[in-house]
């Protein structure tokens, strides 16, 4: 998976996880996604420790599965731009997003979050921490939930093929 050393899906329906089928990917099973997002990060985090038994990881990265124009180059900047005991996220016109870079120095923090608390918690909890990269084009971090979201996405697509 390139520079990952292991990727890990974590997922609450069947049908999505056969999206994972044929890839370099271990697929997690979440019985609770009612939990929240942090419970898919603990998920994920702990199938990362145990996969690897002695070794430790430097950084931790969430992505979300709903943004359809993020690119290896938006992964590559953050992933450059990571340094020990940070936290890195993307920033772009209408705020900050995913994905985010978590340095190891948060594993214990990540693995305590309780129900309905985000890995984004820590971006508060720590905001000195947080180590930001700067991305021109928002359709790169476009979260796409809902027909709307789509629909926006399309526009983008339009405007940005007019330019």
């Amino acid at each position: 998976m390139g520079c990952f050393e292991k990727v890990f899906f974590v997922y609450a329906d069947e049908a999505v996880a056969a999206l994972a089928d044929g890839l370099e990917v271990t697929t997690v099973y979440n019985t609770a996604p009612e939990k929240g997002q942090g419970e898919s990060a603990r998920l994920g985090l702990t199938a990362a420790i145990q996969s690897v038994i002695g070794a430790e990881h430097d950084y931790y990265m969430f992505f979300p599965c709903d943004q359809p124009l993020l690119d290896q180059d938006t992964v590559r900047l953050l992933l450059d731009a990571a340094c020990p005991g940070c936290i890195t996220e993307p920033v772009c016109p209408g705020g900050n997003h995913s994905p985010s870079l978590f340095s190891a120095s948060f594993l214990e923090e990540l693995l305590a979050l309780k129900q309905g608390e985000h890995p984004r918690l820590l971006k508060t909890r720590h905001p000195q921490s947080v180590v930001t990269v700067e991305i021109a084009n928002p359709a790169l971090l476009a979260d796409v939930d809902t027909l709307e979201d789509l629909e926006r996405l399309r526009e983008w697509g339009t405007m940005s093929n007019e330019k």
